[in-house]
């Protein structure tokens, strides 16, 4: 996965949120992203689909948990 390869360089805080019932890009395929994560703070699994996340109940909280994670000191 070239995102994965990617973030190797980067050190900087890092969230992901994933759709746990995403068919086009499914949850297991970020999985070498957070590993290739140098300070992952948070990963927040939605039963949510690919078209449907963002507007999934759980979204907002976990978006501001995602972002609270990665502004701590």
């Amino acid at each position: 996965m070239q995102a994965a390869e990617s973030r190797r360089d980067l050190d900087v805080p890092t969230a992901v949120i994933t759709a746990e019932n995403d068919t086009i890009v499914p949850a297991a395929r970020s999985a070498p992203l957070r590993a290739a994560a140098r300070d992952l703070r948070s990963h927040i699994a939605i039963a949510a689909g690919h078209n449907d996340l963002y507007g999934h109940p759980d979204f907002a909280g976990a978006l501001r948990a995602s972002v609270a994670a990665v502004t701590r000191d």
